[in-house]
């Protein structure tokens, strides 16, 4: 993928993992704590919907609102590593290394709290008690942390190239002012 494409990637992405995050968290909820909880599923029940078909589409309604939340900040906060993840070996320097570091882990840490959040809203379908900020802290930390270690591990590799490649550069160019001064 092109570096152009990578946002849209990343968001569809991102949106497609809140959507299932958050339909397995209400699939995994009995009918006795959606019954509690959910106005969407009393009512849906108070219809003449089975148990059953309630839980799924209470789960759907969820896993869209998540999904529809997470896509577009997936996709906004994705342009931060776009050339990065579309080529994640073609760094040209030490300086673009770190760059990448750095902004993976900040795009990693921002997703999984935007994530975490639309999850959250979207739960609220089946439990109206369901905090938007529960789990945004971990989250966010997690994301960080496992956002500077993969790009580093990926970076990593170039390192000694990189740092060659520096050092070269600099004797190059203190051999031509050297040159230049004795000329």
């Amino acid at each position: 993928a092109t570096a152009a494409m990578m946002p849209a990637a990343i968001g569809a992405m991102e949106g497609g993992s809140a959507y299932s995050g958050a339909m397995q968290e209400v699939m995994g909820m009995s009918h006795e704590d959606l019954a509690a909880n959910s106005p969407t599923y009393r009512a849906l029940i108070a219809s003449g919907v089975s148990p059953e078909q309630a839980r799924e589409q209470v789960a759907s309604q969820a896993a869209e609102i998540a999904g529809m939340v997470q896509a577009p900040i997936g996709a906004l906060t994705g342009r931060l590593v776009s050339r990065f993840e579309a080529n994640p070996f073609g760094s040209k320097g030490f300086r673009d290394m770190v760059r990448n570091i750095l902004n993976e882990t900040v795009e990693e840490g921002a997703q999984s709290a935007s994530g975490q959040f639309a999850q959250n809203l979207g739960v609220r379908q089946a439990d109206e008690n369901q905090l938007l900020i529960e789990g945004i802290g971990e989250q966010t930390a997690q994301g960080a942390i496992l956002g500077s270690l993969t790009a580093g591990a990926i970076q990593t590799p170039n390192i000694p190239g990189a740092a060659l490649r520096s050092a070269a550069s600099a004797l190059r160019r203190r051999a031509e002012a050297i040159q230049a001064q004795t000329e």
